[in-house]
């Protein structure tokens, strides 16, 4: 349980998921990081859509000795015109649903939550759902500082230049790699490198020129694989 005095408390942050059974929210809060909070007896319908998934606002929270329970939200961002794409929904959902069952309990991690949030804006702005997707995944490893290294072979160490080979172990240099590893150029190293660390506009803008690399999908696909094998780990 989360080690905080009786009292009232505001926190910013998202609803990843709801318990109808339980009356509870799973949310990820600034200062905090994943946790249950409470809505005690018939309080969901006086909050109505302010405890759905994907909204962000500042939440009114009461803790005592059972827990924590929300007294009031304030909304800053429904979504709402993400909501009402299909394509943009269905990815949004993916997302949220890694963050509630990946994100560890009660870590605090405010660099992912801020990216979590900017990663809905450029799905809402239509940015390209398979470069955001390889972002998003790549941000949560970097966040916990366990984004294999595009520079460097997580076998031995030496230096990566030309080509890698990615798995869900790392990524990897010609003599360490596997057969079955994922062959990467250099221009799909350099593009890896530019949809993490690009910033918003200039992440938006190199999406539209569209001359990234086809592989990013297949890479996202691997990384959740190395992310669900180290997830354990963060937990610890």
């Amino acid at each position: 349980m989360i080690d905080l005095p009786q009292g009232d408390y505001v926190y910013k942050g998202t609803v990843l998921k709801q318990n109808r059974d339980s009356e509870a929210l799973l949310v990820f809060l600034m200062d905090i990081g994943k946790t249950w909070i409470f809505v005690q007896g018939k309080g969901r319908n006086r909050f109505l859509g302010a405890t759905e998934p994907m909204i962000w606002g500042e939440f009114n929270i009461y803790k005592n000795s059972y827990g924590l329970f929300l007294k009031n939200v304030n909304i800053k961002n429904d979504f709402l015109s993400l909501r009402q794409s299909a394509t943009s929904l269905y990815l949004a959902t993916k997302i949220y649903s890694i963050m509630a069952e990946k994100l560890p309990f009660e870590l605090k991690n405010n660099s992912l939550l801020r990216s979590l949030y900017d990663t809905l804006i450029l799905i809402d702005e239509g940015a390209s759902g398979e470069a955001t997707y390889f972002r998003f995944i790549a941000k949560f490893l970097s966040s916990y500082g366990i984004m294999p290294s595009f520079h460097v072979c997580t076998n031995c160490g030496s230096a990566i230049h030309d080509v890698a080979y990615l798995s869900s172990r790392g990524i990897f240099c010609g003599k360490c790699a596997s057969f079955s590893d994922l062959r990467l150029e250099l221009n799909d190293l350099l593009d890896m490198h530019k949809a993490l660390c690009l910033d918003h506009n200039d992440f938006v803008s190199w999406c539209q020129s569209a001359n990234y690399t086809k592989k990013l999908s297949k890479c996202s696909e691997i990384l959740e694989k190395y992310l669900n094998k180290v997830v354990p780990v963060l937990a610890q």
